[in-house]
């Protein structure tokens, strides 16, 4: 019982609870005190930081001013010049195609007219990409490609143009030659149609031999391969599926030679 008792201090008895700060003479007013009594505690001890806070926070608080009230402006009677509706698309001026990319279209679009295969806009666009002139370089920066809806909107620009002159050729003969001339060219494209399905399912080559904007069987035919540098060389090799993978020399007569044999199948050739 006595081992219980709280340390005594000048004849004193502290409170033992932790932060009450009452002392007592008699030991039953501690008891008195610890079964009925409050405990009188000190307060927690402040450091500057503390104070500096609350002070800075209590002059914010003397500060604040009510907000503003704002202003209502009746808009009834006014017009607005904006138009109604929903988010209006953002159109940005139509760029002019350059000489450069009306060339190019317009050789590729020439190219399909003469083979009778019409090109995709899609594959020209692509070609656009991987385009390179005589030296290997490419023929376009980034941006100068075109999309495909682009390019189909050049090409039926062209066709429209080259209907409207051959409209405007035949309003100048005569009614019956007219006629001959359109019975004569129906017949005559059947007869192509008949001997291009039979060169198809006979020769696995069709003529002309094309790539990208140029005829190969024709430049074969006027000996004029070699002007291409030896990259753009391997590019119409790998085009046509030609094995190339043996040729070592960085020279261009093996790759030049490579595609004479490939255009010597070619119908124009027989």
């Amino acid at each position: 019982m006595l081992s219980n008792l709280p340390e005594r201090d000048n004849d004193l008895f502290a409170c033992p609870e932790e932060g009450c700060v009452k002392v007592y003479q008699r030991y039953l007013d501690v008891q008195y005190h610890l079964d009925c009594g409050k405990h009188d505690r000190m307060p927690e001890q402040e450091t500057l930081l503390d104070k500096a806070v609350l002070n800075h926070a209590s002059k914010i608080e003397q500060r604040v001013e009510p907000l503003p009230k704002l202003r209502t402006v009746h808009t009834s009677g006014l017009e607005t010049k904006l138009p109604m509706g929903w988010a209006l698309k953002i159109t940005s001026p139509r760029k002019r195609f350059s000489q450069r990319q009306k060339d190019y279209l317009l050789a590729r679009f020439q190219l399909g007219e003469s083979s009778g295969k019409k090109e995709n806009a899609a594959s020209v666009a692509k070609g656009m990409i991987r385009a390179k002139d005589e030296e290997g370089n490419r023929l376009f920066h980034p941006d100068e490609f075109l999309t495909s809806k682009q390019i189909l909107s050049f090409f039926s620009r062209l066709a429209a143009k080259k209907k409207l002159e051959t409209d405007s050729d035949a309003n100048d003969i005569d009614e019956e030659e007219l006629f001959n001339a359109e019975a004569e060219g129906v017949e005559r494209e059947k007869m192509m149609q008949k001997l291009t399905t039979e060169v198809v399912q006979e020769m696995a080559v069709q003529h002309p031999i094309t790539y990208d904007i140029y005829n190969i069987c024709e430049l074969s035919a006027n000996m004029k391969l070699s002007k291409f540098a030896i990259s753009v060389l391997k590019d119409i090799c790998g085009h046509l599926g030609i094995d190339i993978t043996d040729i070592c020399v960085k020279r261009k007569q093996p790759y030049i030679d490579r595609l004479n044999r490939f255009c010597d199948s070619c119908v124009c050739r027989k």
